[in-house]
């Protein structure tokens, strides 16, 4: 069984002084991860991880996701290199295919439909597994033409630098499982309106992993299952706060979970820490998911989880 690793994600921050103390509050309470999302609006990722590299030891760091679309892996590959190698190879990259459609009409960079986003991503991913594994890459792919191109430097951590592709349709996932080392289930679907929930239930995550498993084939036993958790609220009464978030889900449109489901789900940690812990516990000994990943805004008590189950 594996054990727990938890990681905390943000994207915003006021000045250096707060973001380095976070990055050292955040490694001093046992989180394993400092992940940073990709969006406008918000921190760069790779030079904000660099700085909470460079203020922490033992901490690793991640993007929470790349939007592929933003970036050539080319590029992806030089940025990644650099920050593996400038934090002692404790970076870990986290990929998906583009979701936030204001952002791509920012950018004026066009939203095409999932599937081409989807095979953009594969394709990108591809490129950049042999490009750390130190490989010359020729590629006329369908969306990338790459000539003769050797990264240099490598990242120290090589073919064996942790990528995480996060998501919840079939095809993205199916990516996920024949590529990625680590994969993110989030418990969201994209619609016109803007994320809703689906297979939000344990059930849900427990039909999603079959998804990967099928994709992934004999590499199925060396993937890292990780949740994207959405809701986090410490409360000696969770039945009148899944209430409340199955009410603002119905609210959101599509088709809603349940309060009996969201005390169930592992995307909504609601309850006491004992009640919390066991839950993860139930999840990790069912599903085989060990890695769970929070907001820091949506945080709030989580820390004593962490220190009740870090490292076991």
């Amino acid at each position: 069984m594996p054990n727990f690793r938890f990681a905390l994600s943000r994207s915003r921050v006021d000045g250096r002084a707060e973001w380095v103390e976070f990055a050292r509050r955040t490694e001093d309470l046992g989180y394993d991860l400092l992940m940073v999302a990709d969006h406008l609006g918000a921190l760069g990722p790779f030079p904000a991880l660099q700085a909470a590299a460079d203020a922490t030891e033992r901490l690793r760091i991640g993007t929470n996701v790349l939007n592929n679309d933003f970036r050539n892996p080319l590029l992806v590959a030089q940025e990644t290199a650099t920050i593996d190698l400038l934090s002692g190879g404790r970076f870990e990259l986290g990929m998906g295919a583009g979701w936030n459609i204001p952002e791509y009409e920012q950018a004026g960079i066009p939203f095409d439909s999932a599937g081409v986003r989807i095979a953009r991503l594969e394709e990108s991913v591809a490129v950049l597994r042999r490009l750390f594994a130190g490989e010359q890459v020729d590629s006329t792919g369908e969306h990338y033409q790459i000539t003769s191109h050797t990264l240099d430097p490598l990242p120290p951590q090589g073919a064996a630098l942790p990528i995480l592709i996060g998501g919840n349709g079939n095809r993205l996932l199916g990516v996920a499982g024949r590529h990625a080392t680590v994969v993110g289930f989030t418990g969201f679907t994209i619609r016109p309106q803007g994320p809703v929930p689906s297979h939000f239930t344990r059930s849900g995550l427990a039909d999603r992993i079959e998804v990967v498993r099928a994709a992934a084939g004999k590499r199925f036993s060396e993937l890292e299952l990780s949740v994207l958790v959405q809701r986090v609220e410490v409360t000696n009464d969770p039945t009148s706060a899944a209430e409340a978030l199955a009410t603002s889900f119905a609210d959101g449109g599509g088709s809603a979970p349940s309060p009996d489901e969201i005390l169930d789900s592992p995307f909504a940690l609601l309850g006491s820490v004992d009640q919390i812990c066991e839950r993860l516990q139930s999840i990790r000994e069912e599903l085989g998911v060990a890695t769970f990943t929070v907001f820091d805004a949506r945080s709030a008590g989580f820390d004593a989880v962490v220190a009740r189950l870090a490292a076991t």
